[in-house]
């Protein structure tokens, strides 16, 4: 599973309809909110890089975005990871 931090900024006068796109969208979360400032963070979560790529592609091609900045990327395997006490 592949994770990603993005920094999203709203054209001035556009920040709540910003949200309501990005409320859209399967995949897209919105974690932290900037009112103030016009930008958010947002966590994307896919399968696959390719899967990932396209969801930044349609956050940042949104008519209230005016910049995706990507911040981390995380990929995390699928594996179970078991402990045991002996």
């Amino acid at each position: 599973m592949n994770y990603s931090g993005v920094l999203v900024s709203a054209f001035p006068g556009r920040y709540d309809e910003m949200l309501r796109e990005l409320d859209t969208i399967e995949g897209v979360e919105v974690h932290q909110q900037d009112p103030d400032h016009n930008r958010c963070i947002i966590v994307i979560e896919a399968p696959d890089v390719t899967a990932e790529v396209d969801l930044f592609k349609a956050v940042s091609t949104l008519s209230g975005v005016a910049d995706a900045a990507l911040v981390v990327h995380n990929f995390e395997d699928d594996a179970v990871v078991c402990s045991s006490n002996t």
